[in-house]
């Protein structure tokens, strides 16, 4: 069970993330996958990020049912954890999962969606491909952590990003592409 010093850590930090990211990259970015860990010793109680070391161009997978568009980025996400998370993991997964000395206490996704529903000449999956629209971008980081809470820090282009715990995660939360995908993650950085 996570110390609540450090569950209120883990949306900080979702929080500075995304405003780094903000500062330094504005919009039009691949997804990440972030994992939050803190040092073994249970007293020492900072979390450090590190990225899961995804090439670009996986996030942007052609349909095999529509040509021309690309997967959204959440079924990639699920694709890489159900891969990451299985018997063919490549080997420096593990060093990633269960890194010497730490332990991974929640992983999180960052990525950049439409606020809302189908936009004229937007092919599915690739944001990059239509001007600003700032009204319609949306980023979102959202972590899952060792007890099973969802931290959410979204920011609509233009605006201050919203932070948001959920300690019982409402059911269409549950059953997100996204959300299932972190399960998968955090189940394979559990120690073996």
């Amino acid at each position: 069970m996570l110390h609540p010093e450090s569950v209120a850590a883990v949306t900080e930090i979702l929080g500075e993330v995304e405003a780094l990211t903000e500062h330094k990259a504005g919009w039009d970015i691949d997804p990440t996958i972030l994992g939050l860990l803190t040092p073994s010793d249970a007293n020492d109680r900072r979390i450090l990020v590190q990225t899961l070391p995804i090439p670009s161009g996986h996030w942007s997978t052609p349909d095999p049912l529509r040509p021309g568009q690309n997967l959204p980025s959440s079924v990639v996400l699920g694709g890489i954890a159900q891969h990451l998370a299985g018997a063919t993991a490549p080997e420096w997964f593990a060093e990633w999962a269960r890194p010497a000395g730490h332990r991974v206490i929640a992983v999180a996704f960052m990525g950049e969606f439409w606020a809302s529903g189908r936009i004229e000449g937007y092919a599915y999956g690739d944001l990059r491909a239509m001007p600003a629209l700032a009204s319609h971008e949306l980023r979102i980081v959202t972590a899952l952590d060792v007890d099973g809470r969802i931290h959410d820090v979204t920011r609509a282009r233009g605006t201050e990003p919203v932070s948001t715990v959920n300690a019982e995660p409402p059911q269409q939360a549950l059953d997100s592409l996204i959300v299932a995908a972190l399960r998968n993650l955090l189940a394979a950085c559990a120690p073996q």
